[in-house]
């Protein structure tokens, strides 16, 4: 997938996939003009440009792997920063964050 985030062209095919994961993602939907908020499950895969630079990609949600399903809502990209990829790693895989970003002091 391209898309284009402050002016720069994020491409998952040129990029290197680093993690993945599953996150909570608010969702809005229409129902007779009103807009309601509802959480939705996606996909999210964590890449890094040749750049130096971290993007997500969060995917279209699946219907058989999620409580909650708005198949209307695309997927897309968002840019984060190193610091951001750092947290989510450090949060979620303790091995992974070691491997992809070094050590950390022990407490």
């Amino acid at each position: 997938m391209k898309s284009i985030v402050d002016n720069k062209l994020y491409d998952t095919e040129k990029a290197d996939k680093i993690f993945d994961y599953i996150k909570n993602v608010a969702e809005s939907i229409w129902i007779l003009g009103t807009e309601y908020k509802q959480n939705c499950w996606r996909d999210v895969d964590m890449y890094k440009t040749k750049k130096g630079n971290y993007f997500i990609h969060i995917k279209q949600p699946n219907k058989e792997n999620n409580s909650v399903y708005y198949g209307y809502k695309k997927e897309y990209i968002e840019a984060i920063t190193e610091e951001e990829a750092k947290r989510i790693v450090r949060k979620l895989d303790v091995e992974k964050s070691i491997e992809l970003f070094g050590k950390v002091e022990e407490a």
